[in-house]
């Protein structure tokens, strides 16, 4: 598999050879203005296997994925695929925090009881959590209204980690809320449209450092 499998720390991580390749392979890419489908196709899936273990990397993906979809060419064309902003947003992500968070994916013994996180977002007034004896509610102002409800909906899990997710180091997250289907859409990263709210978060809340699901 190419994955280190740390039984003392509890974690899975990239080999350091194989993290060190990649970020120089990266540095390449950063350089390009173009390239071949194939070309493409495996650094798509390069990064693709590293997400194994950098567990916020998926939705980093996305925009890479949509790019190569929408060359309409033979898998051993020649012609040059531009590459988008969409596709250097992502990949600077990944030039960004791919060292910091390779090792992130914790193991969790079968004992572990999960963290249960409350939150609910309107669309017109704010935002609120709730866990344990600690709650917050937000109002939204001028910047967050035009946003839809399924962006709103991520932003309490975003304040939450920020606020609560020392202590949830290492442990499962729970988050119950009445938009579970939406949640999933943003907790999954499989949807490209909710890739810039989740990129905001993951860079100042680091939410993507806990393991995250939903429930209604």
């Amino acid at each position: 598999m190419g994955i280190v499998i740390d039984t003392v720390k509890g974690e899975l991580r990239l080999p350091q050879d194989k993290l060190t390749r990649l970020t120089s392979l990266l540095a390449e890419w950063q350089a390009r203005k173009n390239c071949k489908r194939k070309e493409l196709e495996s650094l798509i899936g390069l990064l693709n296997h590293a997400c194994k273990v950098v567990r916020p990397g998926r939705p980093f993906l996305r925009r890479m994925i949509d790019l190569l979809q929408a060359v309409h060419r033979p898998p051993n064309s020649r012609v040059p695929i531009k590459l988008a902003h969409g596709f250097r947003a992502d990949l600077a992500w990944w030039v960004e925090f791919v060292v910091q968070w390779n090792g992130t994916s914790f193991l969790h013994p079968p004992s572990s009881l999960p963290i249960h996180l409350y939150t609910d977002a309107s669309g017109s007034w704010g935002c609120g959590a709730w866990y344990e004896r600690s709650w917050f509610q937000v109002k939204w102002d001028a910047r967050v209204e035009a946003l839809s409800i399924a962006e709103k909906e991520l932003i309490p899990i975003i304040v939450a980690c920020q606020a609560w997710g020392e202590q949830w180091k290492g442990l499962q997250v729970l988050c119950h809320s009445d938009g579970s289907g939406r949640l999933e859409v943003s907790l999954e990263q499989t949807q490209g449209h909710d890739a810039p709210v989740a990129y905001s978060g993951v860079r100042r809340g680091q939410a993507g450092m806990l393991p995250l699901a939903s429930l209604h």
